[in-house]
């Protein structure tokens, strides 16, 4: 694919299906005893979706220009060679 086309915001969706921040998102798992009269839910669920938007706004090919693509490849191969992290 094209990187022009890959929207950061559905590379995060897909790597990240499970973006619940906090335990109350998950209505199966939720034990939280003041969840019924929280307001902290909505506030996070506005900042999740303000993350997901700016990251929306960004493709792959965004994040490769300016000769990024060469200094990725060039740490990558590195990596891959000697095992090392950079």
């Amino acid at each position: 694919m094209d990187p022009s086309l890959i929207r950061l915001g559905d590379v995060v969706r897909k790597a990240e299906p499970n973006l619940r921040i906090a335990e109350c998102f998950d209505a199966e798992k939720n034990t939280c005893v003041i969840a019924p009269v929280c307001s902290l839910k909505p506030v996070l669920n506005e900042a999740l979706d303000s993350f997901l938007t700016t990251l929306d706004r960004y493709t792959l090919a965004d994040l490769l220009a300016g000769g990024a693509q060469r200094k990725l490849s060039r740490v990558f191969t590195m990596i891959a060679t000697n095992g090392h992290r950079v």
